[in-house]
């Protein structure tokens, strides 16, 4: 959710400074991609700065949030047992209320802004990073191909299984936010093509995905989730078994649907060939990435006719 409303506040015009008082190293992979991301917003209104935890205390409080607007600063602090973490207990405390002051000026911290490459993880052995912005925009039909090309372009180890069409036994992608009918597409396009490619004609399928979130209020877009957990499942299923899209999907499909603590955060593309070895995608903000240019709506509580 604090993840969303800083893309939002951003996104609408308004400068957003995330501080970082815990040590790059002490941080999980998964929290430095979504940092990075948000560095790499286009037109530098999210910046992420990296200070000194002294700087957020004072007493026995804690510093938590700042919004400044025409002259006027609102600040937010509770005592030191506050979460800071990013997410959905963000700036709750047990054992204390949160404080609020209004003022005249607002409250300054010196430290480090990170860039989007400082802020990403070491990279393992044999990994590429490639750094997303329009590569891949265009018609929706062709994504997969675009995909692929992209990949095969950046690492030579995808190049090469692709040239030597080397044979796919299993395919497994991880997504907790696979809910939508527009990233089912995506996904359906990215997996349709390694059948066209004739790399995949006996390749089985596991999709992991995150149950649905029902207290969402939008069900009428392409990219709001699916109401309920059959219609999300046969689609996809669908989608690729009758061949939709292209070649039908071969062999068998399987989905697991687990919470979160069962379903992997990252958003991963695993790959396994009839060699036993295994070719990888780490997507850091999964095929939500992607958005229509125009805002198309639909009641998806219709029957079908």
């Amino acid at each position: 959710p604090l993840f969303k409303e800083l893309l939002q506040f951003a996104s609408s015009g308004g400068n957003v400074e995330l501080l970082v008082a815990t040590p790059l190293e002490n941080l999980t992979d998964s929290s430095r991609h979504q940092l990075s991301a948000l560095a790499a917003m286009p037109g530098g209104r999210l910046q992420v700065k990296s200070i000194a935890t002294a700087q957020l205390m004072q007493g026995k409080g804690r510093w938590l949030a700042q919004v400044t607007r025409e002259g006027q600063s609102q600040q937010w602090a509770a005592d030191d047992s506050a979460t800071v973490a990013p997410g959905e207990l963000w700036g709750q405390s047990a054992s204390s209320p949160v404080v609020t002051l209004k003022g005249t000026s607002g409250k300054t911290f010196s430290g480090q802004t990170l860039s989007a490459e400082d802020l990403l993880p070491a990279l393992p052995t044999g990994a590429v990073r490639i750094n997303l912005c329009e590569q891949l925009d265009g018609p929706l039909e062709g994504f997969g191909s675009r995909f692929w090309s992209l990949v095969t372009q950046q690492h030579a180890g995808w190049k090469q299984a692709f040239t030597r069409h080397k044979e796919i036994t299993h395919v497994e992608y991880s997504d907790r936010y696979l809910n939508s009918p527009f990233t089912a597409r995506l996904l359906g396009e990215i997996l349709t093509e390694l059948v066209e490619q004739g790399m995949a004609e006996r390749a089985s399928l596991t999709v992991c995905v995150k149950k649905l979130d029902y207290n969402s209020r939008q069900h009428d877009a392409l990219y709001n989730a699916w109401l309920n957990e059959e219609d999300r499942q046969q689609v996809v299923t669908t989608l690729l078994e009758e061949g939709y899209l292209g070649p039908a999907w071969p062999g068998a499909i399987s989905w697991l649907t687990g919470d979160n603590q069962s379903t992997e955060h990252g958003r991963e593309l695993t790959v396994t060939f009839s060699d036993g070895s295994q070719h990888y995608v780490l997507l850091d903000m999964g095929l939500s990435y992607w958005r229509c240019i125009e805002a198309t709506f639909f009641d998806f509580a219709l029957r079908v006719p």
